[in-house]
């Protein structure tokens, strides 16, 4: 198996499980929706980019307005 695809499995894998994606050993979030501000091992800053939770809220929105009607 070549490197790259050993790169990418072990970023797919971190992302799955909701861990750092540079050293994939300790986990992002302290709760469900809470991230944590560094890596505890490679110090790589977690940080959400604006606009990211536009998609999960108009999810959630429509879903709430469907239930409501």
């Amino acid at each position: 198996m070549s490197h790259e695809t050993r790169a990418l499995r072990s970023l797919w894998r971190a992302g799955v499980l909701g861990r750092c994606p540079e050293c994939g050993r300790t986990p992002m979030f302290r709760s469900f929706y809470a991230l944590h501000e560094r890596c505890a091992v490679c110090g790589t800053r977690f940080e959400t980019n604006s606009g990211e939770w536009l998609g999960g809220s108009a999810i959630g929105y429509t879903i709430g307005a469907l239930v409501a009607l």
